[in-house]
């Protein structure tokens, strides 16, 4: 739920490119009793509300990143991506990028830390004001209860695990209005987000 998620196409920004979008996404929970272990709340589903930002750099690469908190929590997460274009696109041709990037649980849940970074390629093609868009890649999780005691008691552990990710999306292009929908297929988890 809480890594790093492209939510755009392939393309790169260009040098002159930045923008800052405000995001939403929505995992529904699929192991809750691990939930309610740590937490001793019965939780569903984790949601995100954010704000992001990316800047085009020359050559083809660009530099982003997103601050998100979990409505209805204290939870806080923040995380980086650095990307480059191997193939821009064009008219005959779809954009395909690498992204390397990290995310960062920063605050909201008591003597617990958790840290990813993942690795992914994509490709899009733009067609009129519509760009599909597909990927893969490969999620790196470290996950930590750091209380010793209640973290026996409970039967927890330090956990360090990968998980294939797929996804797919289309970014529509109306003008001044551009805004992007996703799906993130994570392990055994689906999410979907918004990104306008």
């Amino acid at each position: 739920a809480y890594h790093y998620k492209a939510i755009e196409p392939a393309e790169a920004n260009g040098i002159t490119g930045f923008n800052v979008n405000a995001f939403v996404s929505y995992t529904p929970v699929e192991n809750k009793q691990a939930f309610q272990d740590l937490t001793n709340t019965e939780i569903n589903e984790l949601g995100m509300v954010g704000i992001s930002a990316n800047k085009g750099l020359p050559f083809g690469f660009d530099l982003g990143g997103f601050y998100a908190v979990a409505p209805g929590t204290d939870i806080k997460v923040a995380g980086i991506q650095a990307r480059y274009a191997y193939n821009d696109g064009g008219i005959a041709m779809p954009a395909i990028s690498v992204r390397l990037a990290a995310t960062k649980l920063l605050d909201g849940v008591d003597d617990f830390k958790f840290s990813t970074q993942s690795a992914d390629i994509s490709i899009s093609k733009g067609f009129l004001f519509i760009t599909p868009y597909v990927g893969l890649g490969q999620v790196f999780t470290t996950s930590e209860y750091t209380n010793e005691t209640e973290a026996q008691a409970a039967g927890l552990k330090k956990e360090n695990f990968s998980q294939t990710k797929y996804f797919g999306g289309v970014r529509f292009d109306l003008g001044l209005i551009q805004f992007n929908a996703e799906i993130d297929r994570t392990g055994n988890n689906t999410s979907y987000n918004l990104r306008g």
